[in-house]
């Protein structure tokens, strides 16, 4: 564990130094969840959707949900499929 001896510094600008370094962390924090996007296979949206594959597929194609190809499978964003039902008005977040 390493000492700091502080010298010479008002409890002002202890404050303010101790302020930078919380909001830098609370920064670093907000941006690991923002890359923790949560990925959604074809068959866990078709059932959030509560509509068959087929439907998906059409939805996607026709541009309506944005997908993402990785190797053979296709994956949804979470984010991105209540975005896309906000914009039509047919979402409502259900309690979990």
């Amino acid at each position: 564990m390493n000492i700091l001896q502080v010298e010479n510094i008002t409890s002002s600008e202890l404050m303010k130094m101790i302020e930078k370094v919380v909001v830098s962390q609370l920064s670093v924090i907000q941006d690991k969840k923002k890359s923790k996007e949560k990925l959604l296979t074809r068959v866990e949206v078709a059932s959030l959707l509560k509509i068959s594959l087929v439907t998906l597929n059409a939805w996607s194609k026709k541009g309506h949900l944005p997908y993402y190809r990785l190797g053979n499978r296709i994956y949804y964003k979470e984010s991105e499929i209540e975005a896309s039902l906000k914009a039509v008005g047919i979402y409502k977040r259900q309690a979990r």
